[in-house]
């Protein structure tokens, strides 16, 4: 005899007929000891972006850009999706050919061989092709637009860093998903710059909501070679300030999310928190966003060592 569920314990569905469909809608928390010498009335909420299906933030812009494209017909049954990456898109990407039924090319530059690895890996047991090319990742960039320019019916180049789908996804999604977290009484959101696409999407989507929330950057000192967290930003852009932190400040400050919240993240997600405390500091009052951008073992950088 089949027993009925009292209401009591009756949990919410979490049924998903496809692995895309669990990408976004990442839960908010807030932080509580790591802010223990900022104003009673400064509130500090992490986005755990960690827990979509791919690890990372760059899964939502991976699904934006590839239903976008097969929308306007770029992409095509039977065509390879191309893209220059040093990781974490490159994880979305393969998440939704293996899921949605289409071949991978990922170039890598050569030199996030070590903080790219895992990654990598995830991405190859995911079904996507890596092709390792020399340089950094300007250098991969042409590297994959050069196999698109020479086989447009083979291969859609993505080209994460101007495609406007990359922003797209967080003005649509993670920016609603903010403001209706946070009742609406989110004030600033402060994010690490690494093609631009998330911080421009979540501050046009949060100021088409609240034209006075403030949006601000956060970039490395050093040149890192990571997509997510570039110090030469060239590609979309939207704040109104920008901070700057050594990489090792920025991995002091995941190790402080880890040991005292109990939040992992990596190198990326560090170096968004380090903005945020300093200007929680500046605040007597406030809102504050910030994105676990990344999960630690992904994005294990060399100045966790130090």
């Amino acid at each position: 005899m089949t027993q009925t569920l009292s209401e009591k314990e009756k949990v919410p569905s979490k049924l998903r007929t496809d692995i895309v469909d669990l990408i976004g809608n990442t839960p908010l928390v807030r932080l509580h000891r790591i802010t223990r010498n900022i104003s009673e009335d400064v509130q500090i909420w992490a986005k755990l972006e960690s827990a979509n299906p791919g690890g990372s933030g760059k899964d939502r812009p991976a699904k934006q850009i590839v239903n976008d494209a097969f929308k306007a017909g770029f992409m095509k049954k039977g065509m390879t999706l191309v893209d220059a990456s040093t990781g974490s898109i490159g994880v979305g990407y393969a998440i939704c050919g293996a899921s949605m039924g289409f071949d991978v090319t990922l170039i890598v530059p050569e030199g996030v061989e070590k903080n790219g690895r895992a990654q990598m890996a995830t991405a190859e047991i995911l079904g996507a092709k890596i092709i390792r090319s020399k340089g950094g990742i300007e250098e991969a960039r042409d590297y994959a637009a050069s196999l698109a320019n020479k086989e447009p019916d083979r291969y859609y180049y993505a080209n994460q860093f101007t495609n406007p789908s990359n922003p797209r996804a967080h003005r649509l999604n993670t920016a609603v998903e903010i403001y209706h977290q946070t009742q609406g009484r989110v004030t600033h959101f402060v994010s690490s710059v690494g093609s631009g696409g998330t911080l421009s999407g979540v501050g046009e989507g949060l100021q088409e909501r609240n034209p006075g929330i403030r949006i601000l950057a956060c970039k490395p000192l050093e040149e890192t070679g990571h997509e997510s967290m570039q110090r030469s930003q060239k590609c979309f852009m939207r704040s109104e300030d920008v901070y700057e932190f050594s990489l090792a400040q920025a991995a002091t400050m995941a190790k402080k999310l880890a040991e005292e919240e109990g939040i992992p993240g990596g190198i990326v997600t560090g170096m968004s928190l380090c903005g945020i405390c300093k200007l929680a500091e500046q605040l007597d009052s406030g809102v504050l966003v910030f994105l676990v951008a990344d999960r630690a073992d992904f994005t294990h950088h060399a100045a966790f060592e130090v």
